[in-house]
């Protein structure tokens, strides 16, 4: 097949099924590479960019999170799994071992994103990483530079329209279940409880940073394991149920509270997950039990007026943090 036939099998995928841009997380190894394996590395990498450019949007963690950068190991794993975990496809170049393209490979198993595997002829690849329970589209063993650039040409059609199918298939569900806002849920009955994100992680298993990204990121609650929310949850005291539309939303003790308080806790998280750096944990929770005890004394707003439940807005919130802890 010539490149004027891969070309015109393409248009006709992308004009048939393709809505949106697909985006592709390109794992290769980084860490210990010897310099000849690193040079290698970069012309795959450079040589996949410009085949899957422009139908793909490539993310390639080589050009954010390489070794020698200030990212600590939290930072590089939350960056890389977010973006793996949100890809269409997960293309992965397997010529050395890597515990992070290994690593890469099971998030992107576990949130049911294909793949496509890629290594030098003579390269040791495992059974454990080849037998990994996601959908692979292709396979390609190759020679050398040119070899890999010709036979990942005549497998893009395929890749294209397999991934396509795919992102339609599954994308559709991460949005349903990212409606649930269940992040922010667990963030609401938390508060509620006045249970630390500290105690949370330690309950659950389940590293700090990572709560956090869960509590305010929707896509990322999205992607939460069932026995990672039935253990969340438990620990909320809270329950998870499935609507009529599939949609899971979670009940805890933040549903018992009266109306004013639960708009003013609404209001509370929208102002904490808009400032960035994140408020510290302990300074929420002395701002809920603020708010709480001028709530619960019936607020009077001045002498000679009807009694009126205390509402807080989030420019509300505001005032009050910048009255407690200073400007941001």
């Amino acid at each position: 097949m010539d490149v004027e036939d891969i070309e015109l099998r393409l248009d006709d995928v992308l004009e048939s099924l393709m809505t949106d841009r697909l985006v592709t997380y390109l794992a290769t190894p980084l860490t210990n590479c010897s310099p000849e394996e690193t040079c290698a590395n970069e012309d795959i990498r450079n040589a996949v960019k410009r085949i899957l450019c422009p139908r793909f949007e490539v993310y390639d963690p080589a050009e954010h999170t390489p070794p020698g950068t200030k990212h600590d190991a939290e930072d590089v794993y939350l960056l890389d799994h977010n973006r793996t975990r949100t890809a269409d496809l997960v293309f992965f170049h397997v010529t050395q071992p890597s515990l992070g393209v290994a690593i890469e490979s099971q998030i992107a198993a576990e949130a049911t994103i294909p793949r496509v595997i890629a290594w030098r002829r003579g390269a040791q690849v495992s059974r454990m990483f080849r037998g990994v329970f996601n959908h692979t589209i292709a396979e390609i063993e190759y020679d050398d530079l040119d070899d890999f650039v010709e036979k990942l040409q005549a497998a893009l059609p395929t890749i294209v329209e397999a991934t396509v199918a795919s992102a339609h298939r599954r994308n559709p569900l991460v949005a349903r279940i990212a409606s649930a806002k269940l992040g922010r849920e667990i963030f609401k009955g938390r508060i509620v409880l006045g249970k630390t994100i500290d105690e949370l992680a330690a309950a659950t298993d389940i590293r700090t940073r990572m709560l956090m990204q869960i509590e305010r990121s929707m896509e990322l609650s999205a992607c939460l394991s069932l026995i990672q929310l039935m253990r969340i949850t438990q620990e909320l005291n809270a329950i998870v149920m499935i609507g009529g539309e599939g949609i899971p939303s979670i009940h805890g003790k933040d549903d018992d509270l009266p109306e004013n308080k639960r708009q003013s806790l609404e209001a509370l998280v929208d102002f904490v997950v808009s400032n960035k750096p994140w408020i510290k944990d302990p300074r929420i929770q002395e701002m809920w039990a603020t708010y709480n005890e001028l709530a619960n004394t019936r607020y009077r707003p001045s002498a000679g007026q009807a009694q009126k439940e205390l509402v807080y807005s989030a420019d509300d919130w505001r005032n009050l943090y910048t009255k407690f802890y200073g400007l941001f």
